[in-house]
């Protein structure tokens, strides 16, 4: 999954600030906090549904070291992804 918004415009093949546009006008959100959203959904997913560790999940995610995929867990949850795998898994 892609992580920033460069990334998804240079795909689409606009600049980032159509994309921003788009975005905001569409879903009343700018592109980074959909790609956010999304990238989160699917992060928890893979937390509560498979067995993959931390950093199987961090890397496959594209976050350069598992210390940053906590800390992007972290700062939208206000939990570590392995206090959320904790408590919603059972």
């Amino acid at each position: 999954m892609k992580q920033t918004v460069k990334e998804y415009a240079d795909l689409l093949d606009i600049n980032r600030n159509r994309l921003n546009h788009l975005c905001q006008e569409t879903f009343g959100k700018n592109a980074l906090s959909i790609i956010h959203d999304e990238l989160l959904k699917s992060c928890k997913s893979d937390l509560l549904t498979t067995g993959k560790t931390i950093s199987e999940i961090s890397y496959e995610h594209n976050f350069s070291a598992p210390s940053n995929f906590v800390r992007f867990f972290k700062s939208l949850t206000k939990q570590s992804p392995a206090n959320y795998r904790q408590e919603y898994a059972n």
